[in-house]
């Protein structure tokens, strides 16, 4: 690649994200139910998206996804953009809010810091799911973003079922 090639692609890779930012905003049909879930002494706030057409009268599959450390369920809905995929595919996701924005994932931390069982937690807010809505029980996931993946990596370890 010559020196005079370069400024041409870099230009129309520019002009590509150019097009990409200013293309119009795609956006979820489905709706948002906002609940909560008490469980070892915390309160434990959470919400579940429904796509477009969902009215329970069938199994559907399930996705918890988690957010990163420092960060919430609502800023995890904006990053993954999940919603919108849930939307023509046809699934429940859930996006759970840690304790102090942080999962109990299982990395060593500072000595003396309590978290609680998020395993636990997950494995409640799950029950609870698969009571209000018809959730396909073989076809329930876990995804996440840093210390939300973690939390799906030891999800799948502690509860493989």
């Amino acid at each position: 690649m010559s020196f005079r090639s370069y400024p041409c692609r870099f230009l129309g890779c520019f002009a590509v994200l150019l097009a990409l930012c200013a293309a119009p905003q795609v956006r979820a049909q489905g709706s948002i139910v906002f609940d909560s879930l008490e469980h070892e002494g915390y309160m434990r706030y959470y919400f579940v998206f429904e796509p477009p057409g969902y009215d329970g009268s069938a199994e559907v599959p399930l996705v918890l996804n988690l957010h990163g450390a420092g960060s919430t369920a609502g800023e995890q809905s904006l990053y993954s953009k999940l919603n919108t995929v849930a939307d023509t595919a046809g699934f429940l996701v859930a996006y759970p809010d840690a304790v102090e924005n942080f999962w109990n994932s299982g990395l060593p931390l500072d000595p003396g810091v309590v978290l609680p069982d998020d395993v636990s937690f997950l494995g409640a807010l799950l029950d609870t799911l698969e009571l209000r809505y018809a959730v396909d029980e073989d076809r329930v996931y876990s995804t996440g973003m840093s210390n939300g993946g973690f939390m799906s990596y030891r999800l799948a370890c502690e509860m493989p079922g």
